[in-house]
């Protein structure tokens, strides 16, 4: 998913102009507007899935729950390189900077993906994502 580079441009001509406070609201507004966007696209496959007695699992995105950075270039690869605009740079990091790529499972509700949650499995315990009360 991607708001487009629009946002990053004015971002940059704001700040080159000295309105950092400008700057940085727009910037946090950009993130805000893609993942309510991913929030959509989301919900519509959930939608999609439970019409067909399926559930969804979370989202995950490489460079979140231990799924290294570098494996951006996995999904760009499966996505046969058709990515909406989005590039990576060479850390990996899309291009635009709103960007957001990952997964979403979909599978029979016996598998219980919908309530799958990796911190449960997860041993990092300084994980700023992690969910409080979890012990491992």
């Amino acid at each position: 998913m991607t708001i487009g580079s629009r946002l990053e441009e004015m971002v940059r001509r704001l700040a080159e102009d000295r309105l950092m406070l400008q700057a940085s609201v727009l910037d946090a507004i950009g993130s805000a507007a893609v993942e309510r966007v991913l929030d959509f696209v989301q919900d519509r496959i959930t939608e999609v899935a439970c019409a067909h007695g399926l559930c969804t699992s979370r989202r995950f995105s490489p460079g979140h729950c231990d799924w290294e950075i570098s494996q951006q270039k996995v999904l760009f690869q499966a996505m046969n390189n058709n990515s909406a605009d989005v590039h990576l740079s060479e850390g990996c990091l899309m291009l635009p900077q709103k960007s957001i790529s990952g997964i979403i499972g979909i599978g029979p509700r016996s598998n219980n993906i919908d309530s799958y949650n990796p911190c449960t499995t997860c041993n990092k315990q300084d994980c700023p994502g992690r969910k409080q009360g979890l012990r491992v």
